[in-house]
This record gives C-alpha cells, structure tokens and sequence, in this order.
C-alpha cells in the first residue's frame, strides 16, 4: 500500500472514527516508571561506583525545565495543549515536551517526586522539604533574544561585554542560593542556538547568523566555567 492510499484511507476512517467511537476523552493514563537503577548509570559514567543522594531538589531555567509554571502566566509561551504531554500519561503539564524533563528523570531515579511548579501551589503548600521547580518558559530570553535579532542592549557595545555581565549575573545568584544552604549545583551549558528547529527553519538561507548564535552560545559557556 503506497503513501497515497495510506492517506485516502486516513481521511475515510477519521469521520467514521468520529461518528462511531466514544467521544469521552480517555483517562489519563500513568506516567512511566524510570527503571535504570543508580548502579547502571555509574557504570555509563565509567564509576566504578556512586551513590546518588539528593534529599531535595530546586529547579530554576527556562523550557528545558519547565514543569508548568507558564500555566499561571499571562504569556503566550505555553505549553498545555496538545501534543505536549503525549508520553507524560496523555496529560499536557506544561511541560516543553512529550514526556518528561531531564529535571524528571533525576527525580525518579533519587527516588524523590517530580518537583512541582511553584507558581501552582499556595504559599503553605510552598513549604514542601523535596525539592521546588522554578522554571518557565522563555526564561532564558535574556540570553538567547537579542542574540536572535542581533541587537544588544544599547549599555553594551560588544557581544562578549553584555555576555560577561549574564555569566556574572548568574554567578552572584548561585552565590545567594548557597548562602541559603544550598551545597550541590548543576549548571547546565547554553546549547547550541543554530540547532534549534524554530533557527534552522526560519534562517535556513543565513548560515552566518546561525555560526554567530553558536559562537554566543559557547562564549557564554566558556564565561560561566571560569
């Protein structure tokens, strides 16, 4: 059966699907467990042996780890309709993705629960010991906006000056967080702004503008890792 009769039969069965099947949305269905134990993955990393222990886990970004909180926000840069959520049990969270965040994933296998979008819960329900996820969509506009339109700030007349100030900026608040308590700190590099499908479909004819966000990029990243 070739493409074409795939495609008649998709537009004759559809109706049929609607006319005949039940029109009751279907019951959420579970999240997947994450079934790779702690040892598996210390032998990936080349550990002979590891002990994963986090007793909470904080979480601030942008849509990489956003958990919802764009939900509450009056912004266009959401994430709860469909097909977000197709893997997380059927459920759009608001979560950037068809299934769960990497934020997800170490939650599961420290055996601690998703952390939840702050935005969604009341200020007691804020007190919570394991963990908090502060994330939201476009976060990171700083960073990677005027970098798109290729325009900086007019305080800064060079991209690595206005690219020095956010590294530092992020330090001084990883600064604050630990004069808090906070002791163990994952920081992720920015990624490469050319391989996003929105870049490389809207500046496929402009690969200067492409090699330039990469360079940003990994200015920004040889800033933050010094």
């Amino acid at each position: 059966m070739n493409y074409a009769s795939l495609c008649f039969l998709a537009l004759f069965l559809l109706p049929l699907g609607l006319i005949y099947t039940d029109s009751k949305p279907l019951p959420p269905l579970p999240v997947p467990p994450f079934n790779i134990p702690q040892a598996e993955i210390c032998r990936y990393l080349g550990l002979d042996y590891c002990s994963i222990n986090l007793p909470a886990l904080y979480v601030v970004g942008d849509s990489i780890v956003d958990a919802g909180n764009n939900n509450y926000l009056d912004t266009a840069s959401k994430a709860n309709y469909a097909p977000y959520g197709i893997d997380f049990g059927g459920v759009a969270t608001g979560r950037p993705t068809n299934g769960r965040t990497f934020v997800d994933f170490i939650a599961q296998v420290v055996g601690l629960p998703f952390p939840p979008p702050v935005m969604g819960l009341s200020e007691s329900q804020r007190n919570i010991t394991t963990g908090l996820n502060y994330g939201s969509s476009s976060g990171g506009n700083d960073l990677v906006l005027y970098w798109q339109f290729g325009k900086l700030p007019e305080q800064f007349s060079t991209v690595k000056k206005y690219t020095r100030l956010l590294s530092n900026e992020l330090y001084s608040r990883l600064e604050a967080i630990y004069e808090l308590g906070a002791r163990k700190f994952v920081v992720n590099n920015a990624f490469p702004f050319r391989c996003q499908p929105v870049n490389l479909h809207q500046k496929a004819n402009k690969t200067s503008v492409l090699e330039d966000m990469n360079e940003r990029a990994a200015l920004f990243n040889g800033f933050a890792s010094t």
